[in-house]
């Protein structure tokens, strides 16, 4: 029964359908879903006792705020369930997906709906361009009903370059795509990114081909080649920053003037941050948060309740003015021990470049937070973090079976 609402949550997180009150459908999914398995999961002592220790920060930080006599928002209360979600999740999946028919069948279903929103980002744009459609240009989530001026862009845009970095480093390799495969998968994956018209798809994926880059050059090039690649990527990531300063400031030197292309490029490329409101707002944002804190000696918060604001355009914010500096370093002690746990489990069987790829796709959706608190939108978060603990799973429990010797041919051909 707990599987099959994983997949009905794998099914319909990419379709926001709010309910009464604003509440998304998905999240009724999967609070329904944690309900059923919430007794059955086994794991070890520490794992729970990290998310008592968690909720123990939250909880005296929302005494604090109330002592303060800071105002009360109670529809912030929704936080300690989107906290519970980042936390509780992995330990479900771990436990639900028991099987390799679970395993790989769920594995194919995230990489289908990840193919098929993909297509949708490229389908709606093609519709407004031609005027079918009315709405905004910039590509977000389907709606029901379909609104094509409500648009979360930026969530999935999100979403789209992680998978695009799943696809990267597992799942060409788990379907054994031909390099014209990965090559027309690439480049329609990228499009679908380009249609949301947002700065984060684009720095995740530089991220993302500066680490590439350099792991090519460390492991196909022969020593007496490296050189020269090394000199290539120098070349090349100049050139980026030579087009993002020329578009940053004009988007003129197009010799092409088509008006949705100029949309997009403007929105995508544009990285003059001195002066973007985005981006004056969210750093805005962090000094409210510290702000809000300086009353209690900063090392609490004022809890999700007592806040001043909903959304803080990114996660250190979110986390300084809910727990307070406190919650921010265990936040971060959280993630070195998800690293280390992950790494100890995959050395011992021997899956280091593995080890690597699971901490390149962390380390980008961390990264990825920085920016917005993607994390805390279950739309956004739910494929990321299911992705990541079926790759756990498949990797330590299941000693890699069915792609291993995939990887070992891999490993053995670059030396």
């Amino acid at each position: 029964m707990a599987y099959i609402l994983l997949l009905l949550c794998v099914a319909f997180f990419g379709i926001s359908i709010k309910l009464s009150g604003g509440v998304q459908l998905i999240d009724v999914m999967l609070s329904v879903f944690f309900i059923s398995v919430f007794w059955t999961v086994r794991a070890r002592y520490h794992s729970y006792l990290l998310i008592v220790v968690f909720y123990f920060i939250l909880v005296v930080s929302n005494v604090t705020g109330l002592l303060s006599g800071r105002n009360f928002y109670f529809e912030q209360v929704i936080f300690f369930y989107k906290y519970f979600v980042v936390l509780f999740l992995p330990l479900a999946i771990i436990s639900v997906v028991n099987t390799k028919e679970r395993l790989f069948f769920l594995y194919r279903f995230l990489y289908l709906v990840f193919l098929v929103l993909s297509f949708w980002s490229i389908a709606r744009v093609g519709l407004i361009s031609s005027g079918y459609f009315r709405g905004s240009l910039r590509s977000g989530f389907p709606t029901v009903p379909l609104d094509g001026y409500s648009t979360d862009a930026h969530l999935f845009s999100c979403y789209l370059i992680m998978m695009f970095v799943a696809y990267m480093e597992f799942y060409r390799r788990f379907y054994r795509h031909t390099f014209l495969k990965t090559s027309v998968i690439v480049t329609f994956s990228l499009l679908a990114c380009f249609g949301t018209g947002s700065r984060t798809f684009l720095l995740i994926l530089f991220l993302y081909a500066l680490f590439f880059s350099v792991r090519w050059i460390a492991t196909s090039l022969s020593s007496s080649y490296r050189y020269l690649g090394l000199i290539s990527l120098i070349s090349l990531l100049s050139i980026f920053f030579i087009v993002i300063g020329v578009f940053s400031h004009s988007i003129d030197v197009l010799v092409v003037r088509i008006p949705e292309v100029d949309f997009y490029l403007s929105r995508a490329l544009d990285f003059n941050l001195a002066q973007d409101d985005s981006s004056l707002s969210r750093i805005s944002k962090l000094f409210i948060a510290i702000d809000s804190v300086s009353e209690v000696g900063y090392a609490l918060g004022n809890g999700p309740i007592f806040s001043d604001l909903v959304w803080y355009d990114g996660i250190i914010s979110v986390l300084i003015a809910h727990g307070g500096l406190t919650l921010l370093f265990y936040s971060f002690l959280l993630i070195v021990f998800i690293i280390c746990s992950v790494g100890s489990a995959f050395l011992r069987s021997g899956f280091y470049n593995q080890l690597i790829s699971f901490n390149v796709i962390f380390s980008l959706y961390c990264s990825a937070n920085i920016v917005t608190e993607y994390v805390l939108v279950t739309r956004n978060a739910l494929p990321i973090i299911i992705f990541l603990s079926l790759y756990y799973v498949h990797f330590s429990r299941f000693k890699g079976v069915g792609i291993r010797h995939e990887y070992d041919r891999l490993n053995s051909a670059r030396g």
